[in-house]
């Protein structure tokens, strides 16, 4: 016996650790090696649970608007009279009385709470799609510094290779007397930097590559590489034709639903003044006389002192604040949407003067005082300095880039839809 109960025991343990499995979070398939854009947003949409809490609040509204439209109950009342005295005779005696009741809604009262509740799924709705823009954004904009910090390392590493290439020939020129010790020592330091460099830009990808693996919920990401072109961006089109383009802004839809909700409240608020009216019908069964009798009747509220006047009031300033709420988010966004264009813009423009000024006079001038070194036409701070400035103007390359696209997010977050004309592509320079 005591051999059975411990074979339950084992059993009931099995199926709660089972059920308790199936319960736990959702396994996050992610890729292994190399990790793209459209990847990295299909994970956050698919895992992110704080977006999964916004559908469960459509459907919870879809529930209240389900039962805002259905019609109310009928009411059935039954009573029993004298039954315990035998004294009462006739219509005296025992009665048994039967009477139904049903509220009939007057003033559009069903109408109006049924399309203040969909208003109010919809306005779920809107929540849900804003937060799957904003999730998406907030994605992509980390997807953006992931690849920039890949390219830092690449071009940290890069630096520390000129800088050993700059301190082997440092060694070569003291040894065969043509400088001073004192340049060596400084080049050393200089790699030295460099090597401080790497390891802090390593660091940071991969800060960078956790920061983008939360949006879907996994502290430990699995994928190697993020892949993508920062070096793809395209022309900028004119910041009036973006501003006619807020209409598929989704703060601005929200706002305009909350506002068609609280117009649908107003409505609500105005049937309740009108009182509803009960219909009443009943029968009284004699049972000493075997006979009967029909009641038929109605009540209805006197509207004299509450003719919801408060709520009503209420309801009218409510959509006030909807409307200048929206007035608000307008003016917010218009500016968002400024100030993102002019800091797209300048990025623009830095890019273009980098890239086909810049950069190719700091790789020049890097080279030359390289060249000038080993023949000894130039001391070691020229070549230091020629270092430095190539890898500052690399650098700032691949911050302008890095705003470019961050500011492209944004502003595509404020448009609802994604800039057009991706044709225009930089060649890469880092």
């Amino acid at each position: 016996m005591m051999h059975k109960h411990f074979v339950y025991l084992l059993l009931f343990v099995f199926f709660s650790l089972t059920a308790r499995a199936e319960t736990a979070a959702p396994h996050i398939v992610e890729p292994e090696s190399e990790l793209t854009l459209n990847q990295a947003l299909n994970l956050a949409i698919t895992y992110n649970p704080e977006l999964s809490a916004y559908l469960a609040d459509i459907n919870a509204k879809q529930g209240l608007a389900l039962q805002a439209s259905l019609l109310p109950n009928p009411q059935l009342q039954a009573s029993a009279s004298n039954f315990g005295n035998s004294k009462f005779k006739g219509f005296d005696g025992k009665v048994i009385t039967l009477g139904l009741s049903q509220l009939i809604e007057l003033g559009g009262k069903r109408p109006a709470r049924s399309k203040a509740a969909q208003l109010d799924q919809q306005l779920a709705i809107r929540r849900y799609e804003n937060k799957r823009l904003t999730l998406m954004a907030q994605t992509a904009e980390a997807f953006i510094r992931l690849l920039a910090a890949q390219k830092n390392v690449e071009l940290q590493q890069n630096l520390l290779k000129l800088s050993k290439n700059v301190a082997h020939i440092a060694d070569v020129q003291v040894r065969v007397g043509n400088v001073s010790p004192l340049q060596a020592t400084k080049a050393r330091i200089s790699l030295s930097s460099a090597q401080i460099a790497l390891r802090q830009a390593q660091r940071q990808l991969q800060n960078s590559r956790k920061q983008l693996a939360v949006f879907w919920g996994n502290s430990s990401p699995h994928f190697s590489l993020a892949t993508g072109r920062l070096e793809q961006i395209q022309a900028l089109p004119e910041l009036s034709t973006l501003l006619k383009q807020l209409d598929n802004n989704l703060d601005l839809k929200q706002s305009l639903t909350e506002i068609n909700k609280r117009r649908a409240n107003i409505d609500v608020e105005k049937s309740k003044a009108i009182p509803d009216v009960t219909l009443n019908i009943s029968g009284n069964n004699y049972v000493n006389r075997d006979d009967y009798n029909i009641n038929a009747g109605f009540s209805i509220e006197l509207p004299v002192f509450d003719r919801n006047q408060g709520n009503i009031q209420s309801a009218t300033h409510g959509l006030a604040q909807a409307n200048a709420q929206y007035s608000a988010t307008l003016a917010r966004i218009q500016t968002e949407l400024k100030n993102s264009y002019q800091a797209l813009n300048t990025a623009w423009q830095e890019l273009h003067i980098l890239k086909d000024d810049v950069i190719p006079n700091a790789e020049q001038a890097f080279k030359s005082a390289q060249k000038g070194y080993q023949v000894g036409e130039f001391n070691f701070l020229t070549v230091l300095d020629a270092q430095r400035t190539l890898f500052r103007v690399k650098s700032q390359y691949l911050n302008a880039l890095t705003a470019y696209h961050l500011n492209s997010i944004r502003i595509e977050k404020l448009l609802g839809h994604q800039l057009e004309s991706r044709t225009n592509n930089l060649p890469g320079s880092l």
